[in-house]
């Protein structure tokens, strides 16, 4: 069995499986009608913008997709992807808006009111808009499609066609399939 194909492998399906949850989520924020100012508007763009984003993460483990992933003819979806990797790296993940080149004014602006003899904050955040939800849901479909492809090939290098494979039999990827 070619391990290194197998690693491919389980990567390129950890990634189809984020990009299908970011995708669940956009249906689910416009579905709903979640307005930017809601409480869950904030923290399911950052599950879409933090789940899209951790495919492309330098880190251990199984690594980040190949760089053809980050690679776009259209200047539309080059501008998500890379808005979205921005946005994961200085708006969700790390709230580190005032490092960044685009610094914004204002970032981490908080209000603060009375009521009911209570002081009340409100911080400001900085969000995706409504308007930008069907670029990124261009983007990751695009990106699932191209995926598939990819997959489709890599199986087919180790599937063993003269093996039978049976229905509702699970298997593990790499230890006892293919």
């Amino acid at each position: 069995m070619n391990e290194k194909i197998i690693k491919q492998i389980k990567k390129l399906i950890y990634a189809s499986d984020a990009f299908q949850q970011a995708e669940s989520l956009l249906s689910h924020i416009k579905e709903n009608e979640l307005k930017v100012s809601e409480d869950l508007y904030n923290p399911m763009m950052a599950g879409v913008i933090t789940t899209y984003g951790m495919n492309f993460n330098k880190a251990n483990g199984l690594g980040s997709l190949p760089s053809f992933y980050e690679e776009f003819e259209d200047s539309k979806l080059m501008e998500s992807h890379v808005n979205i990797i921005a946005a994961r790296n200085q708006l969700y993940a790390h709230r580190d808006i005032q490092n960044t080149k685009g610094h914004k004014e204002g970032a981490y602006k908080i209000e603060v009111w009375l009521e009911s003899g209570k002081l009340l904050f409100r911080p400001t955040m900085i969000d995706i808009s409504h308007e930008r939800i069907s670029d990124i849901k261009s983007l990751i479909t695009f990106q699932r499609q191209r995926l598939q492809q990819d997959l489709d090939k890599k199986l087919a290098q180790i599937i063993d066609k003269s093996k039978l494979y049976k229905e509702n039999v699970r298997w593990e990827l790499g230890r006892d399939f293919p």
